[in-house]
């Protein structure tokens, strides 16, 4: 299960929703991989790109 709450925090904070891991994995693609149905919306209402974000390996 995701920890919401320290996403929450994480996004107060003004983290980068649309960082790139290593992989040029985001959050978001992680979360939906996951199945965190909950931290995938929260992280598309606070910005996170959906469209147009792609895996370049």
């Amino acid at each position: 299960e995701g920890n919401i709450r320290a996403l929450k925090d994480l996004l107060r904070r003004g983290c980068d929703v649309n960082f790139c891991d290593d992989f040029y994995w985001t959050a978001v693609m992680c979360a939906s991989k996951a199945g965190q149905t909950e931290a995938v919306r929260l992280l598309l209402q606070n910005g996170a790109a959906w469209v147009g974000v792609v895996d370049k390996q």
